[in-house]
């Protein structure tokens, strides 16, 4: 590996330093990883985030602990224990699912139970039976829209409005 490195950083070229120098930027925080670095026999500038050994990544934050209502564990050494099927979180509901459900039934807010926004469901079903039907006209225009923004949502963006923000509407 070449020993004179050149950075750009702003739209600033600096240079030539050596691959400790480089390297000690890039631990310190003086450079990011999408700032360009460079060496001889490099064919283009690349992000200091691409050149291998350069950024020192930190570990990734351990996954979040699962959210059940009975809350087992397992004893050191063993598998952990699945949770009851009954004591799913609902970030176990899959968007599609949901805005299928809203696109189809959504006069009758199933979607809304799924999710489990309960009070959002009566609001939808209550208007549409005790209407006899007649104000489907108005609840499932809402469901249709509620369904194509559900699907046009990342699987992201869903679980962190509508699941874990417990958004109830759009």
């Amino acid at each position: 590996m070449s020993d004179q490195w050149y950075f750009a950083q702003t739209g600033q070229q600096f240079g030539p330093v050596a691959w400790s120098e480089l390297r000690r930027m890039a631990t310190g925080g003086e450079l990011s990883p999408d700032d360009l670095v460079w060496h001889q026999g490099m064919a283009n500038w690349a992000p200091a985030g691409w050149v291998e050994g350069l950024l020192i990544r930190p570990e990734p934050p351990p996954p979040p602990r699962p959210r059940y209502a009975c809350n087992q564990t397992a004893r050191r050494g063993e598998a952990p224990v699945p949770p009851p099927a009954w004591t799913a979180h609902p970030q176990d509901v899959p968007r599609i699912a949901c805005g299928v459900l809203a696109i189809l039934l959504g006069c009758l807010g199933i979607h809304k139970f799924v999710l489990g926004r309960t009070g959002a469901g009566l609001a939808v079903l209550l208007p549409t039976i005790l209407s006899l039907g007649i104000l489907t006209m108005f609840t499932a225009p809402l469901g249709i829209v509620e369904g194509i923004i559900y699907l046009a949502r990342s699987d992201y963006d869903f679980q962190r409005i509508y699941v874990d923000g417990r958004r109830a509407w759009f």
